[in-house]
C-alpha cells in the first residue's frame, strides 16, 4: 500500500473492531453460537447456504442495474469477495456510484477508504487517498442512515450499526441490548462477519465451545468471509477444536483468506511457505508475493516480514514503511532508529520515503504530530527533512519555491494552465539505489501542492521534451535478494508523470550491464543504448522504439553502441557510433555513412534541413557543411509554437530567432527574482510555459539568498523585431560568405588583395565582424603582418557597433602583435583594452574578463622583454586570474604558440594557473615569426623598433 498512507487499513479495521467486541465477551445466556446455526454446527448445511447465496446474488445484479441501494450491497459482496471472486475495482465503480446517489452504507464505505487509503489494483498506488478528517466526517454523516438501514434488516449495516450501539459512537448511546439484536439479526442473514465475531466469542469462552468455533469459522469462509478463512487455518495449524494439526490443510485455508483479502492469512501463508519448505531461496520467492499482498491490503506486518527475511541493509527501510502504516507501533519505531545508519560525521542517512502521494495538509500533519513529541511521526519526519520537504517541524514549515531547497530538482512542465509547476529530485537511499520524487507546486503561493515518492530503484531515465511522459527503469531490489536473478535485468516502461503510473512495458535490459535512453525525434521514438558486460568483456547493442506502441523499429546488431538523434519530421537522422558521426534519412535506421566533422551535438533548426553544430553547421540536404552564422553555443530550449529559441546566463534571458541557418539575438530580459545557475548533471535549470508567457528557472533569490526556483514573465518580441533581427542575420550570412572567400584568399597567398576586400567588408557592415574570428583561427595560414591590420580594422569597426567583440579583437590583435616581436604594440592593446572598459559599460561577467586579458598582455609584454619576475608578478597579482583560474586555463589551451614565453618558468605558471605541473598546458613548438606591425594609429613597425604610445593615444617610431 503506498503510504499514502500513514493509516491502518480497511481490513484492519475490520479486525480491531472484531478485538473490541471480544474483549468482553458476553455470556452464553446472552449469546448461543449452537442456535445460531440452525440448533448445531454439525447440522449445517453449507451447500445449501451457498446456493441460496448465489440465487440471491443473481437477484442481485440484476436489481443493482437501476438500484443504488442493490449497487452499494453488490459493491460489498465485491469488496471482500462475499459469494464471488474479489474486486475492489469493481466495488469502487458501485460505491462511487451509490455514493453520488447518497446511499448511506455506500458513503459510510467511502469514508472508511478515505481514512485509511485504498489501493484498488495492488500496484502500491493508493486510487482512494488517505484523508483521515474526510474520512471521519462521512463516516458521522452516514451514521444515522447505516443505523436506518440496519432496522431494515441490511447485512453490512447490521454489522456497523452493532459497533455504533456497542461503543457509543456518531451520537448513539451505548445499549447491550441493541447491539445484541444487530448482531443475532446479521448472523441469523449469515452475513460472513457477524459469524465471524459469534465464532470468536464461542472460542473466547473456553475449550468447550472450541469445536463449535471452529465450525463458524469454516462455514463463514466458505460463504465468503477471508477472515474467517485465516481462523479456521489457524484451528487447523494448531489442532484447535478437535482438529487434526496439518500445515498443508491450513495453507489451503490460508489461500482462500488471500483471495478474499485477508491480510493475516496472507503473512499467515507467507510463514508457513518458510518454515516448510526446504529450499529457503525459492521459499523466500514464493513467500514474498504473499507478504506483498498483505502490503497492498495496508498491513504492516507484511513489511515486518520482509525485514524480518530479508538481506540486512534493507532492514530499515522496510520497518520504516510499517512504521509509515502504524506510527505508534513502539517495535517497528526502534527497529527503524536501531536500523538507521549513520554518516561519517555521525549523521542520520537518508532511508528512503515510503512510496506514494504526500499532500501538503498530509506534510503538515506529519509534522504537527512530530513538533507534538509523537516519536513515531518523528521518526517518519526525519526522512522528510533530509530531503528538505519539511524544512521545520518546530514550527511545522514545508518547502516553498522560495525558502530554499536542499539541492535543485530538474524542472519539468508547466501545468493546468500555467497554474502549477512540476519538478523532480532524486535522493540516494539506503537501499543503495536512487529515489525520485515528483513534486507540483502553485505558482501563485509558491506552496507545496504534493509530492509524489516513486520506489527506490524506479529510475527515471529521461523526460520526453513537454514533461509529460516518463522513460523509467524499474530496478527495485527485492526483499530477500540485491540482484536479478537469471540474469534478469530492470524493465524500462514508459510512465505517466502526473499520475506516476505506468502506461506502457516495453523491454527488459539486462542485469550485469548499462544503459542510456533518450527521447528524441518529437518524442515519438526512445533511442536506447545499452551495454552488457561478459567477464572481462563488453557487447554493445542500440535500439529504437515506437513510444505511441513500444515496438522495435530497428534494433543494430550485437556489438554496436549507436546514439541517435532524430528530427521532428521524421525525415533524418544524426547518429554517432564509436565517436565518430553520420547522417542518414529515415525511413532506414541503419547508421548510414560517416561524415567528417559532423556531430551529435547540435540541434536541428526549426525547419529540420540542417544540423546546427557549435562551429558549423551541417546541410542534411546537400550533405555538406556551411559557414556557422554566429558565435556561441547551440543550447538552445525551443519557445512553444515560435520561431524562437531561449538561452541564459547568470542575469538573464536571450531570446534567438532563427530561420534556416540564420540566427539572430532578438532580446535579452534580465532575471527580475534572481540569479540563475548554469544547467549541470543533465538537469533543466529553466523551463518557458508552452503559451510562453513565464518563464522558470533554478537560481538564488535576490530578497534571500536562497536556492530557489523562481517564476517570472517571459515577453516574446514582436513579429516587426522579429523580421528585423532575422534580416540582419541574413546579413551576417552574407558577410559570413565573404569573409569565408577572404580566408581562402589569403591561404592561398593572396595577402593585400584578402586585407583589402575583409577592410571594405567591416567597414561597410561594422555589426558583421563576429565572423572575422575565422581569420585569427587560421593564423598558422596568414603572415603576421596581414592579420594583424585584419584584426586592427576589426577592432575599429567593433569598437562602432559592439564593445565585447571590440575588446575580444584587441586581446588577439595584443596577443599577435607580442608574438611578432612587439611588447611595446602589445602594451598599447592593453590600455586601449583598459580605457573601453571605463568609457563604456559592460557586464559584470565581460568586466572580470577584460581584467584578465589586461593581465595576460601586460604579463607577456614584460617576457618578451625578459623580465621574467614582472611578468610573473602581473598575474600573481591579477584578481581576475584567481576568480576565474578556469578561463585563464583556457587562453594556454587555445593559444599555446601566443602565450609560449610565459613557460620559461613552468613551476610558477603552474601555481599562478592553480593546476599540477603535470597537468600544465603544453608549450607550443612552433611559434609566430617576427614580422612587421601596425600600431593602433596606423604606423607599420619592423620588428626590433619601439613603439611608444603618446598621451593622445597615438605612437611615434622612438
Amino acid at each position: 500500500m503506498h503510504p499514502q498512507a500513514f493509516a491502518k487499513p480497511l481490513l484492519a479495521a475490520v479486525m480491531a473492531f472484531a478485538m473490541l467486541l471480544t474483549a468482553a465477551p458476553v455470556t452464553a445466556v446472552e449469546l448461543n453460537p449452537m442456535k445460531l446455526l440452525f440448533g448445531s454446527t454439525k447440522n449445517m448445511d453449507v451447500k445449501k447456504l451457498q446456493k441460496k447465496q448465489a440465487k440471491e446474488i443473481v437477484k442481485l445484479r440484476k436489481k443493482a442495474k437501476k438500484d443504488t441501494r442493490a449497487m452499494a450491497v453488490l459493491a460489498d459482496h465485491y469488496f471482500w469477495g462475499i459469494g464471488m471472486k474479489r474486486s475492489k475495482a469493481r466495488a469502487l465503480e458501485l460505491y462511487k456510484k451509490s455514493y453520488a446517489a447518497g446511499d448511506a452504507m455506500a458513503v459510510y464505505h467511502m469514508g472508511l477508504f478515505y481514512e485509511t487509503g485504498l489501493d484498488v489494483n495492488n500496484d502500491g498506488i493508493l486510487e482512494i487517498p488517505r484523508d483521515p478528517a474526510k474520512g471521519a466526517a462521512l463516516k458521522a454523516k452516514a451514521a444515522k442512515g447505516v443505523n436506518k438501514l440496519a432496522k431494515k434488516g441490511v447485512g453490512d449495516a447490521l454489522y456497523y450499526a452493532a459497533a455504533f450501539h456497542e461503543l457509543g459512537r456518531y451520537g448513539f448511546k451505548k445499549d447491550r441490548k441493541k447491539f445484541r439484536k444487530y448482531l443475532e439479526k446479521g448472523a441469523d442473514k449469515k452475513y460472513p462477519h457477524s459469524i465471524v465475531l459469534y465464532a470468536e466469542d464461542a472460542e473466547n469462552r473456553g475449550k468447550a465451545t472450541e469445536r463449535e468455533a471452529c465450525d463458524m469459522y469454516r462455514a463463514a469462509a466458505q460463504l465468503g468471509s477471508g477472515l474467517a478463512a485465516y481462523k479456521y487455518g489457524i484451528c487447523l495449524q494448531i489442532g484447535r477444536g478437535g482438529r487434526k494439526k496439518s500445515y498443508s490443510n491450513a495453507k489451503s485455508w490460508y489461500e482462500l483468506g488471500a483471495r478474499k483479502g485477508s491480510s493475516s492469512a496472507m503473512n499467515s501463508l507467507g510463514n508457513v511457505i518458510i518454515a516448510k519448505e526446504t529450499d529457503k531461496d525459492k521459499a523466500k520467492a514464493k513467500a514474498g508475493t504473499f507478504f506483498e499482498m498483505a502490503v497492498h491490503e495496508g498491513d504492516p506486518e507484511g513489511y515486518k516480514s520482509f525485514a524480518q527475511y530479508g538481506i540486512s541493509f534493507n532492514q530499515a527501510y522496510y520497518y520504516q514503511q510499517a512504521l509509515s502504516l502504524d506510527p505508534s507501533n513502539s517495535n517497528y519505531l526502534w527497529q527503524v532508529q536501531n536500523a538507521r545508519s549513520k554518516d561519517t560525521l555521525g549523521r542520520d542517512e537518508f532511508i528512503g520515503i515510503p512510496p506514494g502521494v504526500y499532500s501538503h495538509k498530509n506534510l503538515m500533519h506529519i509534522a504537527k504530530k512530530a513538533s507534538g513529541g509523537h516519536a513515531g511521526y518523528a521518526e517518519l519526519a526525519q526522512d522528510l527533512i533530509l530531503t528538505g520537504y519539511i524544512k521545520s517541524t518546530v514550527p511545522a514549515t514545508i518547502l516553498s519555491l522560495e525558502n530554499g531547497f536542499k539541492e535543485f530538482g530538474k524542472l519539468v512542465y508547466f501545468g493546468d494552465n500555467n497554474t502549477t509547476i512540476t519538478m523532480s529530485h532524486s535522493f540516494y537511499t539506503s537501499m543503495y539505489t536512487f529515489q525520485h520524487i515528483i513534486s507540483k507546486w502553485d505558482i501563485k503561493t509558491k506552496q507545496l501542492i504534493e509530492i509524489r515518492a516513486l520506489a527506490p530503484g524506479l529510475r527515471i531515465e529521461a523526460f520526453s521534451s513537454d514533461g509529460r511522459l516518463l522513460a523509467v527503469s524499474d530496478n527495485r531490489p527485492e526483499y530477500w535478494k540485491v540482484k536479478f536473478l537469471n540474469n534478469q535485468g530492470p524493465k524500462l516502461a514508459i510512465y505517466d508523470t502526473e499520475t506516476t503510473r505506468e502506461k506502457m512495458s516495453l523491454l527488459q535490459l539486462t542485469a550485469n550491464g548499462s544503459w542510456r535512453v533518450n527521447f528524441t525525434g518529437g518524442d515519438r521514438f526512445l533511442s536506447i543504448i545499452t551495454q552488457t558486460f561478459i567477464g572481462e568483456k563488453s557487447f554493445d547493442k542500440s535500439l529504437v522504439l515506437n513510444v505511441a506502441d513500444g515496438k522495435i523499429l530497428h534494433e543494430d546488431t550485437f556489438g554496436e553502441k549507436i546514439m541517435r538523434k532524430v528530427s521532428s519530421n521524421g525525415k533524418h537522422v544524426i547518429f554517432r557510433k564509436d565517436k565518430k558521426a553520420g547522417h542518414n534519412t529515415l525511413p532506414g535506421w541503419g547508421t548510414g555513412s560517416v561524415i567528417e566533422g559532423l556531430s551529435i551535438s547540435g540541434m536541428f533548426s526549426p525547419d529540420q534541413n540542417y544540423f546546427i553544430m557549435r562551429d558549423k553547421i551541417f546541410d542534411m540536404r546537400s550533405r555538406a557543411f556551411i559557414p556557422k552564422t554566429w558565435t556561441g553555443s547551440v543550447t538552445f530550449s525551443r519557445v512553444p509554437s515560435t520561431p524562437l529559441f531561449i538561452s541564459r546566463d547568470f542575469q538573464g534571458t536571450m531570446t534567438w530567432a532563427i530561420e534556416g541557418t540564420n540566427i539572430g539575438l532578438v532580446s535579452y530580459q534580465p532575471n527580475e527574482m534572481g540569479q540563475a545557475v548554469p544547467s549541470q548533471s543533465g538537469e533543466e535549470k529553466y523551463i518557458i510555459s508552452p503559451d510562453a508567457t513565464l518563464i522558470a528557472m533554478n537560481g538564488t533569490g535576490k530578497n534571500n539568498g536562497l536556492m530557489s526556483t523562481f517564476i517570472q514573465p517571459f515577453t516574446i518580441p514582436d513579429d516587426a523585431t522579429i523580421k528585423s533581427v532575422i534580416a540582419s542575420a541574413k546579413s551576417r550570412a552574407s558577410a559570413n560568405l565573404e569573409i569565408a572567400d577572404v580566408l581562402d584568399m589569403f591561404e592561398a597567398g593572396f595577402g593585400d588583395m584578402a586585407l583589402e576586400k575583409f577592410t571594405e567588408i567591416v567597414t561597410a557592415k561594422p555589426a558583421n565582424i563576429r565572423p572575422s574570428a575565422q581569420l585569427f583561427a587560421k593564423r598558422a595560414n596568414i603572415d603576421a603582418t596581414s592579420l594583424g591590420l585584419a584584426l586592427k580594422t576589426a577592432y575599429e569597426a567593433a569598437n562602432a557597433a559592439e564593445l565585447n567583440a571590440a575588446v575580444s579583437y584587441l586581446y588577439w590583435y595584443g596577443l599577435l602583435a607580442n608574438a611578432a616581436g612587439h611588447a611595446d604594440i602589445a602594451d598599447m592593446a592593453a590600455d586601449r583594452i583598459s580605457v573601453l572598459v571605463q568609457q563604456r559599460d559592460i557586464r559584470g561577467k565581460e568586466t572580470d574578463t577584460s581584467n584578465l586579458v589586461i593581465a595576460f598582455l601586460r604579463s607577456l609584454a614584460e617576457a618578451k622583454r625578459g623580465n621574467m619576475k614582472s611578468a610573473y608578478g602581473i598575474l600573481v597579482a591579477s584578481k581576475a586570474i584567481k576568480s576565474d583560474k578556469y578561463t585563464a586555463q583556457k587562453q594556454f589551451r587555445k593559444y599555446p604558440d601566443l602565450l609560449a614565453d610565459l613557460y620559461k618558468e613552468p613551476k610558477k605558471l603552474s601555481y599562478i594557473l592553480g593546476v599540477k605541473l603535470g597537468a600544465l598546458p603544453k608549450a607550443a613548438a612552433v611559434r609566430v615569426k617576427p614580422a612587421p606591425y601596425w600600431t593602433l594609429d596606423g604606423r607599420l613597425i619592423e620588428p626590433g623598433v619601439a613603439a611608444i604610445l603618446e598621451e593622445d593615444g597615438g605612437a611615434i617610431i622612438d
